[in-house]
């Protein structure tokens, strides 16, 4: 099986699979080759065409790639439109997330600091900055990762572009914590604020005003790339997990019908 990819690579697929059968004795001719195509369903082709578009929307707008093969398959104009024109932030909704998106406003002087944010097994925080619309509602816009002080009393300094700014990037729903004490988040007085959690809706609380349902990682960042790295991971470790999964399922299978067998024939 085969992603979907420019014709070209395509095309190298059968050559590589005949030299591989020969090799293993085996008739080309004889070996399927798929393509591993997104699909959707609905009542109507309108609303199955409608539930594939974000998906495709969020890889022809955000990743490069991708727009170049759409491009290369005879979507030109679209992968070019899709490229240049991110979604308004105020037009997006949850269900279709994650996408390529642009806000602008002005930031204020109230941000959050999410805690416990690793990298290169250093602790620190991301800095997270309500970007204020002209509707009055906010939008949070990952700044980046800060390092941990020397002491957690004593946070890093922080800051953000003054005046009328527009940011373009990966629009995220964030997800609540897989467990939490409580629904309600603790905020210490003063601000920057340390925060567990990235949800807005707990967030707009102490901001004091309305906050959207997503998280705004600026193009080009170092943050965005550790998102997406982050989202797409599928490791070995991983591979393995299901590997002992599937063989301690069939070894539990083998074990009960060996029982059973056994009772079976010791029955009179």
């Amino acid at each position: 099986m085969i992603c979907v990819t420019p014709l070209a690579t395509a095309a190298s697929v059968r050559p590589a699979l005949a030299e591989g059968a020969a090799r293993a004795g085996r008739d080309p001719a004889g070996i399927a080759v798929t393509s591993l195509l997104p699909a959707a369903v609905g009542d109507t082709r309108r609303e199955a065409l409608d539930r594939l578009r974000p998906g495709l929307a969020f890889y022809a707008g955000f990743f490069p790639r991708y727009n170049r093969m759409m491009a290369e398959h005879g979507f030109a104009a679209e992968a070019a439109a899709q490229r240049a024109t991110p979604v308004a932030v105020a037009a997006l909704r949850a269900a279709k997330l994650p996408q390529h998106a642009r806000a602008s406003g002005h930031y204020g002087d109230r941000m959050f600091l999410l805690d416990n944010r690793v990298r290169n097994r250093q602790a620190g925080y991301e800095l997270l900055a309500p970007l204020r619309l002209a509707d009055g509602q906010a939008v949070l816009v990952d700044r980046g990762w800060l390092p941990q002080g020397t002491s957690r009393a004593r946070l890093p300094a922080v800051s953000v572009p003054q005046g009328a700014v527009t940011v373009t990037g990966l629009a995220f729903a964030p997800q609540p914590p897989p467990f939490a004490l409580s629904d309600k988040e603790a905020f210490a007085p003063g601000w920057p604020k340390v925060v567990e959690t990235a949800v807005p809706a707990r967030l707009a609380t102490a901001l004091g005003h309305p906050l959207l349902p997503l998280v705004l990682y600026p193009d080009g960042s170092a943050v965005a790339a550790h998102e997406i790295a982050a989202t797409h991971a599928f490791g070995p470790a991983r591979h393995r997990a299901y590997a002992v999964q599937w063989f301690a399922m069939a070894a539990v299978l083998v074990a009960v019908y060996l029982r059973h067998g056994l009772r079976r024939r010791k029955q009179p």
